[in-house]
Order: structure tokens, then C-alpha cells, then sequence
């Protein structure tokens, strides 16, 4: 099957597992045989491989436009949605946010993790500590980047939305 998007080099795209990355080269590689062009891919603090056959499966996507960035800031500011008292559907739910590598899906989730916690007495076990982490971190970068500002300002200002 043939990948119907295409990325240059220089190009910055968002993964559902390693989160924002810069595309530095393509790749001809060799995996079980089988030869085949890959994106090779840089991240702050590591480097993966994106078959370019397979660049629109869900897993990889462009940057999301300034107007995609704030309707997820606006969903950090709707009231929560209920977790669940189950932690296994709470872990699937996290893990469907992350995985749906949208923007907005971070900020809910963020948003309802933050919600939770503050219900919890004994606080947000260590998969949902993780996952908010990360989940505030990918939303920062992706923001950072789309709209031209340090990693850190884009953190202080989704800690200032939640706080409001």
C-alpha cells in the first residue's frame, strides 16, 4: 500500500508514541528482507523510523494549525468529564488519548485527569501521573512550535489555564 501523504526533509510531524519530530533524511532500509524507504526522524531526545509507505496510517501527522492549538487551550477551560472509579477504563481511556495523537484529545484528557486528581484523596496513581506528564509536555511542544515560542512559555500558560 502506498502512503497517499508525503513529507519533505525539514518537515515537522507529530507521532502517537514519540510525539513532535523533525524529518532529517530518508532512509533506505532493510527489515526482514525487505527493502523499503524510511523517515528517519529526530526528536528532542531520540531518533525513530517512519516506513514512508505507511505515513498516513494514523500513527504520524502534520503540525496542527494555530486554530486546532486553541480549540484544544479552549477544551482545557470546559468542565471535566467524569473518569471512571475503574482503573482499567481509565488506563484504556488515557490510552486512547494518547494514541489518537489529536491535540484537542490531549487537552480533554488533561483536563479530566487534573479534575480527578483533585477529587482523589490519595492522588493520581503512577500511569495517570505518566500520562498526564506526557500528555502536557506533547501539548506544550506541538503549541511551542506552531506558534514560535519557547517549550517552557507554553507550559507556564496551559499551568495558567488549568489554575483559572
Amino acid at each position: 500500500m502506498q502512503s497517499t501523504i508525503t513529507y519533505a526533509i525539514g518537515d515537522w510531524i507529530a507521532h502517537s508514541y514519540y510525539g513532535i519530530g523533525q524529518i532529517e533524511c530518508i532512509e533506505a532500509k532493510g527489515i526482514s528482507g525487505e527493502e523499503a524507504d524510511y523517515y528517519r526522524i529526530r526528536t528532542n531526545d531520540s531518533v525513530f523510523w517512519v516506513p514512508v509507505a505507511h505515513a498516513d496510517d494514523g500513527t504520524v501527522r502534520p503540525l496542527s494549525s494555530l486554530e486546532e492549538i486553541r480549540q484544544a487551550l479552549e477544551a482545557l477551560t470546559e468542565p471535566p468529564k467524569s473518569m471512571s472509579a475503574n482503573y482499567k477504563l481509565r488506563k484504556s481511556r488515557l490510552l486512547k488519548a494518547q494514541t489518537s495523537n489529536s491535540p484537542q484529545a490531549f487537552a480533554k484528557a488533561i483536563r479530566d485527569l487534573r479534575a480527578f486528581k483533585q477529587q482523589k484523596k490519595s492522588g493520581l496513581n503512577v500511569t495517570e501521573r505518566n500520562a498526564l506528564k506526557t500528555l502536557q509536555k506533547r501539548l506544550a511542544n506541538e503549541w511551542a512550535l506552531v506558534a514560535g515560542m519557547p517549550p517552557e512559555n507554553a507550559s507556564t500558560k496551559i499551568e495558567n489555564i488549568l489554575a483559572a
